[in-house]
């Protein structure tokens, strides 16, 4: 990197960051820079404009080089080694059937954003579509159809902190912001980037144009994540695909014509590059935690993490919009997510002992 590169911080984010395979495709950086942008083909961000000198919110804020310490959201509550701070575990399912229709399990997700939008708690969220060839992106819904329309899982990550700026910029025909509280779903190392948007650019900052925006945070149960480019290599015909089911170490591919089964081994292959060494299963610096691991099948587990979790979540139940039970098999979530936390040590001890460049962000 040349001295004049060095002054603009972008070029450390390529050189740590972006060429090393380790972004997550967060969108932290080029959401509040329009000095960068998004090469949708890559799914990386990549510089438009020359960079400022003596800017580093990009740098700064990325989850692959910026940790967050959880006590500066949960302050002096315990925290679980295994599964982070949390108030209670649920199983839950949706009692809506349409909800239940288009939902990839028990329908905890989109139950829990169509009553915060109903009870008024938030005024949108940012959720995740597709593609026909799979390809996620995020959007910005606003109504109960457009929150169901964007259920069940995907399995690559999309740019959902990217879109935090445009809603806060969103007026009215009065030039009244039209959104003040969103919720935003997304996966644990995401989350990390939000904290630390959120206790740094967003709020940190008295002048900051996005300082009156309240987010809510939902994480999702996460072992991986595929980059997009690599997945759309490695399945052929991925247009013709319209279910893919992982779950229980099993990968079910259903296509226009036949179900297919395909080795979760060889598909792990193409996980983001930061995957092997992340070992946060749960989205601990979520508001609230959602996935299927510790419920049967068609219920989903909910751990509340905060109180704006806990009012989420007793909205969704008092409405009517979901059914919860104790029944959570808390040794089988455990489990999972302890074997995540395990394999990133390993990786980790690894690289350190060869020499190998890790992400920044698990620097002590």
């Amino acid at each position: 990197m040349s001295e004049e590169e060095e002054k603009r911080v972008f070029y450390r984010l390529k050189e740590d960051v972006i060429d090393r395979d380790y972004c997550v495709v967060c969108g932290s950086c080029f959401g509040f820079c329009n000095r960068i942008g998004f090469n949708q083909e890559k799914q990386r961000p990549e510089l438009i404009k020359e960079c400022v000198i003596g800017c580093n919110n990009c740098y700064a804020n990325c989850p692959a080089v910026t940790n967050f310490n959880p006590k500066n959201l949960f302050g002096g509550e315990k925290i679980d080694k295994i599964l982070g701070s949390y108030k209670e575990i649920k199983s839950v399912r949706s009692t809506n059937e349409k909800i239940l229709a288009n939902s990839q399990d028990g329908g905890a997700t989109t139950s829990i954003l169509a009553a915060a939008l109903k009870k008024g708690r938030i005024d949108a969220a940012i959720v995740v579509m597709r593609d026909e060839k799979w390809k996620p992106y995020p959007v910005i819904a606003t109504s109960e159809e457009e929150i169901i329309k964007a259920a069940k899982s995907k399995y690559s990550p999309s740019p959902n902190l990217s879109l935090l700026g445009e809603a806060n910029r969103k007026l009215d025909k009065n030039n009244v912001a039209e959104i003040s509280d969103i919720a935003i779903v997304d996966i644990g190392c995401h989350l990390r980037g939000l904290r630390n948007l959120d206790f740094n650019l967003l709020y940190g900052l008295g002048f900051s144009p996005y300082s009156d925006l309240k987010i809510y945070a939902i994480g999702l149960f996460c072992t991986g994540a595929y980059d997009y480019p690599k997945l759309l290599r490695s399945i052929k015909n991925i247009e013709e695909i319209r279910k893919i089911d992982i779950k229980r170490s099993k990968c079910i591919v259903v296509r226009c014509d036949r179900e297919e089964a395909l080795g979760l081994e060889k598909l792990k292959e193409n996980f983001l590059g930061l995957c092997k060494y992340c070992g946060d299963f749960s989205a601990e610096l979520s508001d609230i935690s959602i996935g299927a691991n510790g419920s049967e099948v068609g219920w989903n587990t909910v751990i509340v993490r905060t109180p704006e979790g806990w009012a989420m979540l007793r909205d969704a139940i008092n409405l009517g919009y979901l059914e919860a039970r104790d029944e959570v098999n808390l040794e089988e979530l455990k489990r999972v997510a302890k074997n995540k936390k395990k394999r990133a040590e390993k990786e980790l001890e690894n690289s350190k002992k060869n020499g190998i460049f890790y992400p920044l962000y698990l620097e002590k």
